[in-house]
């Protein structure tokens, strides 16, 4: 009756919600409690007042007296209705109503983010990447810009660029490296400098079919750079050389500029100035006529009449080729614009009426594109290189001849050959660690066996080498060096076979060696000789070095207890000889017993032996 008044008058104040149920079932419960106390005690003294022989109104006085005789329930139960009347003059469980305005707006990203983090954000996957793209990087910050062309498999490139800057992008530094042999970099005083001259260390010019390769490195990452020949053109005018770096590298063709070339008086020296204009992603670039990055060089425009190569990069492959040890003589293609009235060579840069070998002109074909000689020349004898200068012209009425050797530098072809021969230092075959050479027998079982072959090699590495057995086709043995060497054979049959191993260096030069041997397959299967036990453990001892290994019941899917096969068993203790195998055995259990040999020959679907209850 007590929790049931307190419950009515928690929900009658209204100060429930704020309480909460933990605190109102506590209050009910300690309500209850302390009413049952009064209770017990009022109705015991109502009882024993009627069993002492007095009157029922004396009983009901006795019991209503009795019950408040116990001060803590009687405290407990005036405690709690006191403090329900202050928590309701506090307000406790009053409900206040606000209203809240939720609302979706544009994503303003920072002023300033961290860019270089595009793509490493850890994902809800678990993962800790994800490709980076225009929207993820320009998030990232309001300096964060996104270079366009950069999407790949990975993600794109996110940069940052500093919204303040007005400047254009400035060359800090010139890449010597970019440039071609024989050309230097002049008149670059640093960071800053607008102009720089490219120079031939010979003091000559390049032609109009010559490549002039060139880089330089920028303050900052460039959207994009561009080239021209003309200092009032616009970059939307100008050729296009990459973006989305600070380094770039230049190849300037002037045949790609016709109208330009045209103009160039023929043999004679023309200085040309060659502009660059590069833009950032502000975008900030330097695109007025009076601030374009120049670069000087001179170019003499060359008679065309005189022959010369069609395609140099076949000879600069012929001079980066490293020709066989054995080589006696060269025999090397010219491509020409025409056909020659004349062609000799030297072993020098010379002027052509002063070389000293004529070339048979017979060896020359007509092609739609001009002429295709193939010439013989001696390889020295004295060492690995030689040098050979040709020079042509076209007829004997006064047309002048090469000036420079044809070439793709203009300098003589340099052509190697190898001063030494392939060896094969090492050739071993391997089967389960243990290695064999020629003319050995190998026994083996009847599971499977694996070969190893192993080749190491030396001279002009990296090698390619082939491995065949039995005469049969060839397969490239592995590697990741080109001097280590490795191929595997699985079950290789029984009888006799040869693995011949071939190896091919870098010039083409081979050396070959062989291994003979005899495969012999052991089909005996190993038997128990004996078997005792002593002290509680069981000794099986067989008649060849094995390994054992036991059951005590049958696998779950299957009724035979012997249908396991020896790897899948409880492995016995064998000592160093392999032939007495041991356990300790409890006599009331069962053991199924299996053994194979060092060759992996055993019984299929029966015991070696079964011991049970200490028989066998």
């Amino acid at each position: 009756l007590s929790a049931a008044l307190t419950g009515f008058l928690i929900k009658a104040t209204g100060i429930g919600p704020g309480l909460g149920k933990g605190l109102s079932y506590g209050l009910m419960t300690a309500a209850g409690i302390s009413g049952a106390i009064v209770g017990f005690a009022g109705a015991s003294a109502f009882v024993g007042t009627l069993a002492a022989g007095g009157s029922l109104a004396a009983a009901f006085g006795a019991g209503a007296g009795a019950g408040c005789a116990v001060p803590p329930a009687c405290i407990v139960i005036i405690a709690i209705i006191v403090f329900i009347i202050i928590m309701k003059m506090m307000g406790v469980g009053d409900i206040e109503k606000k209203d809240v305005l939720f609302a979706c707006l544009p994503w303003t990203p920072p002023v300033r983010g961290d860019c270089e983090s595009c793509g490493k954000d850890k994902l809800s996957d678990g993962s800790e990447e994800f490709p980076c793209n225009k929207y993820a990087c320009e998030a990232l910050g309001q300096n964060c810009k996104f270079v366009e062309g950069s999407e790949n498999e990975t993600g794109g490139l996110c940069i940052s660029v500093d919204v303040s800057d007005t400047n254009a992008p400035v060359i800090t530094e010139l890449i010597e490296d970019d440039l071609p042999n024989g050309f230097s970099y002049e008149s670059f005083r640093g960071k800053g400098d607008t102009e720089f001259n490219i120079v031939r260390d010979d003091g000559t010019c390049m032609s109009q079919f010559d490549t002039l390769t060139f880089g330089f490195k920028l303050d900052e990452k460039a959207k994009q750079c561009y080239i021209g020949l003309d200092p009032s053109a616009t970059k939307e005018q100008m050729a296009p050389i990459g973006g989305g770096t600070d380094k770039f590298r230049v190849a300037f063709t002037p045949t790609a500029y016709a109208d330009f070339v045209s103009n160039l008086p023929l043999g004679e020296t023309s200085e040309v100035q060659l502009y660059i204009v590069c833009e950032d992603y502000s975008p900030n670039a330097n695109d007025n006529e009076n601030n374009k990055y120049i670069v000087n060089f001179c170019i003499n425009r060359r008679d065309i009449s005189v022959p010369i190569l069609r395609r140099p990069d076949l000879l600069e492959q012929e001079e980066q080729r490293l020709h066989p040890f054995d080589t006696s003589e060269y025999l090397v293609t010219f491509e020409l614009t025409k056909m020659p009235a004349e062609c000799r060579w030297d072993e020098r840069d010379t002027a052509f009426d002063l070389m000293q070998n004529e070339l048979d002109i017979s060896q020359c074909r007509e092609t739609s594109g001009g002429a295709d000689c193939t010439w013989t020349f001696p390889a020295s004898s004295s060492g690995s290189a030689t040098t050979i200068c040709v020079k042509c012209k076209t007829d004997e009425s006064g047309v002048g001849a090469n000036v420079q050797c044809l070439s793709p530098d203009g300098q003589p072809l340099n052509l190697e050959k190898s001063t030494q021969l392939p060896t094969i230092d090492s050739f071993s075959i391997d089967m389960g660690g243990t290695s064999f050479e020629d003319g050995a027998t190998i026994t083996v079982g009847t599971g499977p066996t694996e070969y190893t072959v192993s080749v190491t090699t030396s001279g002009n590495n990296p090698m390619t080498c082939e491995i065949q057995l039995d005469n049969t086709g060839s397969d490239v043995m592995a590697s990741s060096d080109g001097i280590n060497h490795e191929y595997t054979y699985t079950d290789l049959a029984e009888g006799q076979h040869t693995i011949t191993v071939t190896c091919t260096d870098t010039a083409g030069d081979s050396v070959s060696e062989q291994v003979s041997f005899n495969v012999e397959v052991d089909t005996q299967l190993v038997n128990i000789a004996r078997v005792y036990i002593e002290s509680g453990t069981l000794y099986v001892v067989t008649d060849d070095p094995a390994s054992c290994s036991y059951a005590t019941a049958p696998a779950p899917d299957s009724a035979n207890a012997c249908a396991f096969a020896v790897d899948e068993g409880t492995p016995m203790s064998t000592d160093l000889d392999g032939t007495t195998h041991s356990l300790s055995i409890s006599e009331d259990e069962t053991y199924y017993i299996k053994c194979k040999d060092n060759f992996g020959n055993e019984r299929t679907g029966t015991c070696d032996i079964i011991v049970s209850k200490g028989k066998f």
